[in-house]
């Protein structure tokens, strides 16, 4: 996400876990420097200190902001009104936070209209969806030449990454990959995007050098992973594993 918004932007983009060991300075960053505060609501996002200080600071100081949801749930207000036994709140104490300004931001965020996250998305999709979000600055009305280079399916590539589609962690890494790939002067193509053009992929008309594998738990029971390496061993490219996932299990 953070990389197809930086393509699209104007400005830059960074993440607030770059920056946690001065809580002051995030904050502060958040208040005084940042356009648009984007929130990716996942399930314990309300449960992180440094997440909730930073909305707290956006409703205080009117930063614009953006809710994103991912498996998320708007806060109630039992879970408002007790959130001091249900976290530790000393570090936002220390900042000079109240526990009626985290409450009364709580009570903020839940009115913000929320955007779906299209968690299994290809990459044009999260291009359209990071248009979405571009505030307060001119959206770029053509896609940047990266991401164009980026997502063009091409059937004859230097690289086809192979990931399991259904896997969010796996998509991520497969697009990371297919980001940086280009910069070496390679050619490179997400497999799952070029079935999503054509049924099976022709090995007369398709030809890689290596397969990039992106291996994560489960991806053995994904139909297109598979197929993946059956196109390889048909056009004679080397293929290469890319474990990106902690709990992967080589198949025995």
């Amino acid at each position: 996400l953070k990389m197809v918004l930086s393509d699209l932007s104007m400005g830059r983009v960074f993440l607030d876990s770059d920056d946690l060991l001065d809580l002051m300075s995030l904050f502060g960053t958040v208040g005084s420097d940042v356009e648009t505060l984007v929130v990716l609501c996942t399930q314990d996002v309300l449960l992180r200190p440094y997440c909730l200080g930073e909305i707290t600071t956006a409703c205080m100081d009117k930063v614009r902001t953006r809710s994103v949801n991912i498996e998320f749930q708007d806060p109630t207000d039992d879970f408002i009104s007790s959130i001091d036994q249900i976290m530790d709140l000393q570090c936002l104490y220390e900042v000079g936070m109240s526990l009626e300004s985290m409450q009364e931001s709580l009570r903020w965020f839940r009115t913000l209209e929320a955007l779906c996250y299209p968690v299994h998305g290809t990459i044009p999709e999260l291009v359209a969806f990071c248009r979405q979000l571009q505030l307060n600055r001119s959206v770029v009305s053509e896609q940047p030449a990266s991401i164009q280079r980026s997502i063009r399916l091409n059937p004859r590539s230097d690289i086809m990454i192979a990931c399991d589609s259904s896997n969010p962690n796996s998509l991520a890494a497969a697009s990371i990959l297919l980001k940086f790939v280009p910069a070496h002067e390679w050619r490179a193509t997400l497999f799952h995007e070029m079935m999503s053009e054509a049924s099976i992929p022709d090995s007369d008309r398709t030809s890689f050098r290596c397969l990039a594998a992106i291996c994560t738990s489960g991806c053995w029971h994904d139909m297109e992973f598979l197929l993946a390496f059956q196109l390889a061993r048909e056009v004679g490219a080397k293929s290469l594993a890319v474990i990106a996932d902690d709990y992967f299990v080589v198949p025995n």
